[in-house]
């Protein structure tokens, strides 16, 4: 077993360990760094539980893996959920890990003396015995390959073997799957100090004994030519064809492992104990001693931390007690030079820098990396602001000697190509209150005495040439910024009264022309703090509160601020790049510009939180940065990968504030209708600012607005069906490719569902139609009924009465001389009582008989009735011929045909009248029947009301109608018989 192992097992020793490597790390942060990445770190602040990370991984599904020392991590993407002992992991400390192919989500956790298990859905089961766990690998087919102890294992259909035993005690090791000379996959296993190939099946196909190179530490395939690179435990190098022939072996200065990863663009990485070396395609141009990309952290010998690039092409790195580190886009460079005043680039691509007591130059080698070299060329001296560099290369700084500043021009001399030295040139003297100069490119040294002058040095000799004051024609303010365009001119910006325009010969004594800028000529603000000249000859300026403003050749001003999208209406710095875009430096950050249509753009998000104090573009190869902490090189020009479209996932459901499984929300009862779902975005590259849009079909077809939030909370939802949708939406506003998507059922109560409704419309129908049928017998009985009396009366009552009739006519006859007057008179009372009576039955027998309910059979009995009470006079019928064919109730015939008969039975007692009309009509359900005659008349208000009347009026009440009489002396009578409510239908 390897000492570090030893140590890590021991508590004692593991503790006197981690002590020893954190005086390590003091010492360690005391050096200086190179060149590094713009790294984002996640630490236990942010949620790790340890900040030793010892495995990463990123599964199918898009979520990071991380293993520490203190357990297993699952990143999200917006926070860490951590497993340990506690939940099941048979040891906290984490060393490979490996998701199953088959079943996503389910992943293979390897561990020091705790052997492998498998994690699935919150729950660990273990797969084998104990043991130390150095890598793992899945193949296409879902067999796990893995190292443990000095044994190779594979785990097929949940069957463990034994492959191999390794000669020497194995430091880690390493498991790649490629397609064979035959077309199947192969595993290639750098193990030992052997290379071995397997089929999938565990059949052993070949092995190459490396002994020369020693313990395989890691084993990676070039992605440029397919040619195996691998490392060893200590510290070799090689390069070997397919069949595992060495081509090509290198050893590393430090002489410790190094592990290998292959980014998206296809470079091999290799991660050393100093930091990140990227290996050129063409393996001739590799340099093994060359400088790594720093990565800050202390590692112990012979343990190397992992590192991974994701789908997105960010990369990962765990560190021994620094976490996490993700760097988002590797062409960002960082060079940390602490206690920066400010830079420039001159024309060879160097940097200057200047910091308290050195100016510190930074040169670029052939193999892109950053060599610094740290010059005192005035050790007396110290240095304030940014340098500057003139037209003819001299490297101007300010200095400060004993309170007394200085403006001190050096020259670059190149001894050797490793080796600049800078040259004290001259120097000029600087007022204490001013806060800008510059030498132009005529050797000429611009200084402002005061507020009002400017005064023209020659730097050469050292003599004033000129004094420029406001009987010049130049305007009053301090100069905060001078700037030379490419024609010559000086432009000069003031403290707070516009700009001026200053042109001049160039021995300074002819005419001057001046002209001014200021608001009532387009500018936005009149205190200007930066301009710069892009190359198409248009002058861009910075103000203090207005923006940026852009003036062109014919003096037109054209002006973009915060109203317009910037994110500060202060600019510092102004630069340009030629294509077209307007670098600045705000209030806020880094902010760009597109110089045609002044449309605020997007910046690389690793530049928008720095404040920097100087900014430029060279030979549009990169834009630089200089900030307090160093240098940024954002190298714009060099491809970048394409960011594929962000990953989202549903990721816990909550139904009544209790949580559900994913497969158990598809049928909810329809009391469980509050549900909360969670959902993850996959978008690592910035995924603090990762957005999502959600819609919920079935209550909502609209997306919603972009939202942060990461959970949406449905309350009281009816029963139905329905789907959840969600996308994540990055930053640039590139959306997932496919929503996640959520199907579920809220069952409706047993009174809602169908075959209940059913069951109940069924019965309801079956009642109703019983009901029906109930109501159709009722009415058959009664019209049997009716039609039974009617004929009992007609038969029994009828011929009873007739007899009576008969017999009193007889009677009367027989006794016409035997009886006396008194008596014949009631005999022949008894005949026409008994008529009556007659005529009085048949009106019963018409009105019960069912066959006489209609509207026209009421009308004839009318006309019968009206012809027999008025023999001999004129009764004429006015009748609509509108629904004459409905039926009506009994009682509406019978009302009606009483008041018709009592209004005649009136007319022929006392209306002497010699014609009566009838008019009966009926419209939309109402009816009307009125009697006129052109008798007497009376008037009513005198005539006392008899019970005909009250009778009339008590019939048309039953009816909810209404009886009027109109009459006047002379002027006959009519009778108004007035029925609504739908009484014909």
């Amino acid at each position: 077993m390897h000492p570090l192992k030893k140590i890590l097992l021991q508590p004692a020793l593991r503790n006197w360990y981690f002590l020893s490597m954190f005086v390590a790390l003091l010492f360690a942060q005391q050096q200086c760094r190179g060149q590094t990445f713009n790294f984002q770190y996640y630490t236990e602040r942010e949620g790790l539980p340890s900040n030793l990370v010892s495995a990463i991984c990123q599964d199918s599904r898009g979520y990071l893996w991380i293993g520490t020392k203190s357990g297993l991590t699952l990143y999200d993407g917006a926070e860490f959920t951590s497993y340990s002992v506690i939940h099941g992991l048979p040891n906290n400390w984490v060393t490979a890990l490996a998701e199953r192919t088959e079943d996503p989500g389910t992943m293979l956790v390897g561990t020091i003396a705790g052997g492998l298990c498998e994690y699935r859905e919150g729950r660990f089961r273990q797969l084998t015995h104990d043991g130390n766990v150095n890598h793992i690998h899945v193949d296409r087919a879902g067999s796990a390959w893995f190292i443990m102890n000095d044994t190779l294992f594979l785990l097929r259909h949940d069957v463990l073997r034994s492959l191999a035993v390794a000669s020497v005690y194995p430091d880690h090791g390493g498991i790649i799957e490629r397609t064979g000379s035959s077309g199947t996959a192969e595993l290639v296993i750098a193990f030992g100090a052997e290379l071995m190939r397997f089929r999938s099946d565990g059949t052993r196909l070949s092995s190459v004994s490396y002994k020369s190179f020693g313990d395989i530490y890691a084993i990676e395939a070039s992605p440029a030519d397919g040619t195996l690179w691998m490392t060893s435990a200590d510290g070799k190098i090689c390069r070997a064809d397919a069949s595992g022939n060495l081509l090509q072996m290198y050893t590393l200065p430090n002489r410790e492992p190094s592990t290998l990863a292959a980014d998206n663009m296809g470079v091999l990485w290799l991660r050393t104990v100093e930091g990140l070396l990227p290996i050129p395609s063409d393996p001739s141009l590799f340099d093994p001693n060359a400088k790594p990309f720093s990565v800050e952290d202390v590692l112990p010998g012979h343990w190397i931390s992992p590192f991974l690039f994701d789908r997105e092409d960010n990369l990962w790195v765990g560190t021994w007690i620094k976490g996490l580190l993700k760097a988002s886009d590797r062409r960002v460079i960082v060079y940390p030079i602490h206690g920066s005043h400010g830079g420039v680039v001159d024309s060879s691509g160097n940097f200057w820098v200047t910091t308290d007591s050195t100016i510190v130059q930074l040169t670029r080698t052939d193999n892109g990396i950053w060599r610094k070299t740290i010059h005192s060329p005035r050790p007396n001296l110290s240095w304030e602001g940014e340098p500057a560099i003139d037209a003819r290369g001299r490297i101007w700084l300010v200095a400060n000697q004993n309170g007394k500043k200085e403006y001190s021009a050096f020259n670059a001399v190149n001894r050797t190509e490793q080796n600049t030295r800078l040259m004290f040139s001259t120097s000029m003297v600087l007022p204490h209150d001013i806060a800008a100069w510059f030498v132009d490119r005529d050797n000429h040294y611009w200084v402002p005495v005061g507020d009002s002058a400017l005064e023209i040095i020659d730097v050469a000799s050292k003599s004033r040439l000129r004094t420029l004051r406001p009987n010049d024609g130049l305007a009053h303010g301090g100069a905060k910024v001078f700037f030379q365009d490419h024609s010559g001119v000086v432009w000069i910006g003031l403290w707070n009264n516009g700009l001026v325009r200053c042109s001049l010969t160039p021995d300074v004594h002819g005419t001057v022309n001046f002209r001014s800028f200021t608001s009532k000529d387009g500018l936005p603000y009149e205190g200007i703090r930066a301009l710069h000249e892009d190359s198409r000859g248009t002058l861009w300026i910075g103000t203090r509160h207005g923006g940026l403003a852009r003036l062109d050749a014919n003096g037109r001003i054209a002006t973009v601020s915060m109203t317009n999208g910037l994110r500060s209406n202060t600019v510092w710095k102004i630069t340009s790049d030629q294509q077209g875009r307007i670098w600045l430096i705000t209030d806020a950050g880094v902010e760009c510009v597109e110089s045609a249509t002044l449309k605020p753009l997007a910046v690389q998000n690793k530049l928008t939180g720095q404040e920097p104090l100087s900014m430029g573009v060279y030979r549009n190869e990169f834009l630089w940065l200089v900030a307090p902490e160093g240098i940024s090189i954002f190298e714009f020009n060099r491809p970048a990968t394409a960011l594929p479209p962000p990953l989202v996932h549903i990721s816990s459901v909550r139904v009544n504030d209790a949580p559900r499984p994913m497969n158990g929300i598809e049928h909810l009862t329809y009391d469980e209708n509050h549900c909360t779902i969670t959902y993850s975005g996959l978008g690592l590259r910035d995924e603090h600012n990762l957005r999502f849009r959600y819609r919920l079909l079935g209550l909502d077809s609209a997306w919603g607005a972009p939202v942060s939030q990461r959970a949406i909370t449905y309350a009281a939802l009816d029963p139905g069906e329905y789907a959840f949708e969600v996308v994540a939406i990055t930053a640039d506003g590139v959306p997932s490719a496919a929503p996640a998507r959520l199907h579920f059922w809220i069952t409706p109560p047993v009174y809602q569902r169908w075959w209940f409704l059913t069951l109940a419309a069924a019965v309801a129908a079956v009642v109703l139609w019983m009901l029906y049928r109930y109501r159709v017998n009722r009415l058959l009985e009664l019209e049997r009924l009716r039609t039974r009396i009617a004929s009992d009366l007609h038969d029994d009552v009828g011929t009873n009465l007739g007899s009576i009739i008969v017999t009193s006519q007889l009677l009367e006859r027989r006794t016409a001389t035997s009886l006396s007057g008194n008596d014949r008179e009631q005999i022949r009372e008894i005949g026409a009582v008994a008529q009556n009576t007659q005529e009085m039955m048949r009106d019963i027998v018409w009105m019960l008989n069912p066959s006489n309910d209609h509207i026209e059979d009421l009308v004839l009995k009318m006309k019968e009735v009206a012809a027999r009470l008025l023999p001999g006079q004129p009764c004429e019928f006015n009748v609509s011929a509108a629904k004459l064919s409905r039926q009506t109730s009994i009682d509406f015939k019978r009302n009606v045909f009483l008041v018709f008969k009592e209004a005649l039975h009136n007319t022929v007692r006392h209306s002497s009248a010699t014609q009566v009309i009838v008019d009966l009509h009926t419209e939309n359900g109402s009816f009307t029947l009125q009697v006129r005659d052109n008798g007497n008349g009376f008037d009513p208000s005198v005539v006392k009301r008899g019970n005909g009347l009250s009778n009339m009026q008590r019939r048309a009440a039953q009816l909810k109608g209404l009886v009027t009489v109109e009459s006047s002396p002379g002027n006959g009578t009519t009778v108004r018989l007035t029925i609504e409510n739908h009484a014909i239908t």
